[in-house]
């Protein structure tokens, strides 16, 4: 299952959630930012998808141990229920309650390693990513990946296509 070139419409890998493995840092937001607008996809997707947190490009297994230690409350190191809150508050806040919850996670262990299992339902309802009029993205999934649909036409298109709405 997880493998080189296993990328498609349907499956997605990221290697973290919240560790930005070039800054060696959790404070870029960058990985976040990926793992958010690949979910946004996927909502807008008509078949939705899997999105696998702890698995590289090329699909090594990188873990979320990087993640796990990037939390900590009250003294003590993340884990999974950080990371699950912290995903959590990521969707709802960039895409909303109803689309956020079109999204399950499970985690499981590979090789020693833990990752974490999204599952995307498709939405009945365009989903942008943003916090408000100003800052709004209509992400769409493709075959190779997810990509910000900004043309107005296009977007029509394909709103009109997938949920029978948009202007003629």
């Amino acid at each position: 299952m997880i493998g080189a070139d296993r990328e498609d419409s349907y499956l997605e890998y990221k290697s973290t959630l919240r560790w930005d493995i070039r800054a060696a840092s959790a404070k870029t937001g960058i990985p976040e930012k990926a793992v958010v607008k690949t979910v946004a996809g996927f909502l807008n997707a008509p078949h939705g998808g899997t999105l696998l947190i702890g698995v590289d490009n090329d699909g090594s297994i990188f873990g979320l141990e990087a993640d796990y230690a990037s939390f900590s409350k009250r003294g003590q190191l993340g884990g999974r229920d950080l990371f699950g809150q912290h995903l959590q508050n990521l969707l709802v806040g960039r895409l909303g309650d109803a689309p956020a919850s079109l999204v399950g996670w499970e985690f499981h262990t590979v090789n020693g390693h833990e990752l974490c299992r999204v599952s995307v339902e498709p939405a009945d309802f365009p989903v942008y990513e943003g916090t408000g009029e100003d800052d709004r993205t209509f992400w769409w999934r493709y075959p190779t990946g997810t990509r910000a649909v900004t043309d107005d036409e296009e977007q029509v298109r394909l709103l009109r296509r997938r949920f029978g709405i948009g202007n003629a």
